[in-house]
């Protein structure tokens, strides 16, 4: 009986031994497992380091981004300078294409005249004669100045005695010249005779002008010029307004919409 017993006691030490190996393996296995998942992250860590040095080392420095905010922030000054720059160009180049448009002796047919704004008192007389051979009131008329004083007055007089239905065509005393003088324009080419500086308190030009009709028939005029602001206007003369008081007295013609 005590050596069954003894039996018993054996085989019992040798099961919790092999069940105690048994956990030691599974135990160093795991362990084995643990250390090598760590060794994977340590090296993913080193590798996440080194990239993102270097990734810092591409980033730009705060003075870098300091000028770099200053070049966006030019960016809208640059871009008016280059369009001022391309305007002058233009202008010049077009100043120089009508350098010799206009000058004394010169003859530019009707069918050559052009918009060459109002710059220079060549160009506004130019743009006036494109103007009204077009039948442009509005353009012609930005080519006009009545003048301040006496003249003006009777032209806003002879203006606001127009029909209501009539006037409503007109928002100034330019406009309504501009229809009424715009019919005198003939149509077959311009020759300018002279050019004249006058001496008056402002800057002011006068040339003599000789307008064909395309049948042949011409006609002379002397037209003024003066300077306001930055452009040249041709300005109305008082008899002019006289001339246009005494031809409303007739039926006038409404501009047509």
């Amino acid at each position: 009986m005590a050596r069954a017993f003894g039996w018993i006691a054996v085989v019992v030490v040798l099961a919790l031994g092999g069940g105690v190996l048994l956990w030691q393996a599974q135990t160093r296995e795991q362990l084995r497992q643990q250390v090598g998942e760590l060794r994977q992250q340590r090296d993913q860590l080193a590798r996440l380091r080194e990239e993102n040095q270097r990734l810092a080392a591409g980033l730009p420095s705060a003075t870098d981004l300091e000028r770099l905010r200053a070049d966006h922030a030019a960016i809208p000054r640059l871009r008016a300078e280059i369009e001022a720059a391309r305007e002058r160009v233009r202008a010049t180049a077009e100043a120089a294409q009508l350098a010799g448009r206009f000058e004394p002796g010169s003859k530019i047919l009707a069918a050559d005249w052009k918009n060459a704004g109002t710059a220079t008192s060549k160009a506004t007389l130019e743009t006036a004669l494109w103007a009204a051979a077009g039948g442009d009131i509005e353009q012609f008329a930005g080519c006009l100045l009545v003048p301040e004083g006496r003249i003006r007055e009777r032209a806003t007089t002879l203006l606001e005695s127009l029909p209501a239905a009539t006037r409503q065509h007109y928002s100034s005393p330019e406009q309504l010249v501009a229809f009424l003088a715009i019919r005198d324009v003939p149509l077959g080419s311009a020759r300018v005779v002279s050019w004249e500086e006058i001496q008056t308190p402002s800057s002011s030009v006068q040339v003599q002008v000789q307008l064909s009709a395309p049948e042949g028939a011409t006609k002379e005029v002397i037209l003024r010029f003066a300077r306001q602001g930055a452009a040249w206007k041709m300005v109305v003369p008082e008899g002019a307004i006289a001339r246009y008081a005494a031809m409303l007295k007739r039926p006038v013609v409404t501009p047509r919409k």
